[in-house]
């Protein structure tokens, strides 16, 4: 019995133990045009959120999306999974497809291959939640903001930016 006891507790400790880490956007808007450049040439907020891969291995993030009241919006597996390549970054935007490849575009390859929020309700707003296999360090990111507005006493737009660092998840 002792010997089992000493087995048991040898393959509890070599074994590897792979946990879910996290990080949160606990609120975001994203409602401008594709395409809207930077400094913006249309009204609106174009949401963007920048995650970083720590690690030298390509990880497989998964995205889920929230609305105010706290309403699960999807979407739903498979769809909700994304890959970031090892020591690369990406960023895309919440609310809509916005590919590079446009002039005034703002999310590359990598980041347009992350779902976009679901808009059942007819919304561009709300929070997110990105998980994956591994320690809470592997990913950090960052959620910045470009507003727009019509200053009609100056004839033009006028675009305010700013951003903020995600803290990790758990």
């Amino acid at each position: 019995m002792k010997k089992l006891a000493i087995t048991a507790c040898a393959a509890v400790l070599g074994a590897g133990v792979a946990f879910a880490s996290s990080l949160s956007v606990p609120w975001f808007v994203d409602n401008a045009p594709a395409a809207n450049k930077v400094p913006g040439v249309a009204a609106g907020v174009t949401g963007m959120v920048t995650l970083k891969n720590n690690t030298p291995d390509t990880l497989t993030l998964q995205i889920a999306y929230y609305a105010q009241d706290g309403t699960a919006l999807g979407p739903a597996a498979p769809g909700n999974t994304f890959t970031v390549v090892g020591n690369s970054s990406l960023a895309f935007r919440p609310g809509a497809n916005d590919p590079d490849t446009a002039t005034g575009g703002q999310e590359g390859t990598q980041g347009v291959a992350v779902p976009d929020r679901p808009t059942t309700d007819g919304k561009k707003n709300g929070a997110l939640t990105v998980q994956w296999v591994g320690d809470p360090t592997d990913v950090q990111g960052v959620v910045t903001y470009f507003q727009t507005t019509i200053d009609s006493n100056r004839g033009g737009y006028t675009t305010l930016s700013y951003a903020h660092q995600l803290p990790e998840g758990f």
